[in-house]
């Protein structure tokens, strides 16, 4: 999905008056949730290191604050900024911390795109593994 800057420009915008107002009010939920959109749409317009440092906080108050539903929606963002920035490596690592805490949330509606950038980290990884990539999308986990 392409974006172009004034989208970018204008979610960020909006994560950050969601951001404020939850923090305001003590919305923690919230809080993480704009967060994580902001993180996001900054990795998304060329802001790398400012973005994954926002979905790592995020994922850390998701974490801090028992919010589970959130975690499989924190995961597929992180994973989207780990492909963006070549960072394999904790993209896979970030995964597998997902699939042991995944069995125990039960939350399945992000599996067909968690298991879609799974297997791209892995080819950024090792180009090799296409057929292992390939079984990805026939096997769950």
């Amino acid at each position: 999905m392409l974006f172009n800057c004034g989208e970018i420009m204008k979610v960020a915008e909006v994560a950050i008056e969601g951001f404020d107002r939850a923090v305001e009010h003590g919305f923690h939920l919230f809080n993480a949730t704009s967060k994580m959109v902001l993180g996001s749409t900054q990795v998304k317009g060329g802001k790398e290191v400012e973005g994954m440092k926002k979905i790592l906080e995020a994922q850390s108050m998701v974490e801090s604050i028992g919010a589970k539903v959130l975690r499989t929606w924190v995961l597929k963002e992180l994973l989207e900024a780990c492909l963006t920035t070549g960072d394999s490596t904790d993209g896979l690592k970030s995964y597998e911390f997902h699939r042991e805490t995944h069995t125990f949330t039960g939350q399945r509606w992000l599996d067909p795109e968690i298991r879609r950038l799974h297997g791209e980290l892995m080819l950024v990884n090792d180009p090799s593994q296409t057929v292992e990539v390939g079984m990805k999308f026939y096997l769950r986990y």
